[in-house]
């Protein structure tokens, strides 16, 4: 069995937040759009295949601290690709909140 490990960059998506105050919904297509393109972009190596993945986070220290592990089945529709796709498409709130706070994100 070979084993393929990878990361990506989320400050794109940071960066994308921080020049769009309106978080991307059915109402605002064009931003909705513009984020969809980046999420592929950023995804652009992640392969469509079975897996394990790691949402995390460097603290104060510089140390990194695992927030959620997840594993995507051998389904079309559950590829890491598309797992990782649908999770910063639908957790959108969370790029947003951190730059804007969470509450008005959450009245959005």
């Amino acid at each position: 069995m070979i084993t393929r490990t990878g990361h990506f960059n989320l400050f794109p998506i940071f960066d994308f937040a921080a020049g769009h105050p309106t978080m991307p919904t059915a109402k605002e297509r064009p931003i909705q759009r513009a984020y969809s393109e980046l999420i592929n972009t950023t995804l652009s190596s992640v392969p469509e295949r079975p897996g394990w993945y790691l949402w995390g986070r460097f603290n104060d220290m510089g140390w990194w601290e695992t927030v959620y592990l997840g594993k995507a089945g051998r389904q079309k529709t559950s590829s890491l690709h598309t797992r990782l796709y649908d999770e910063l498409r639908e957790e959108c709130t969370a790029f947003w909140g951190q730059i804007y706070g969470r509450e008005p994100m959450v009245q959005q």
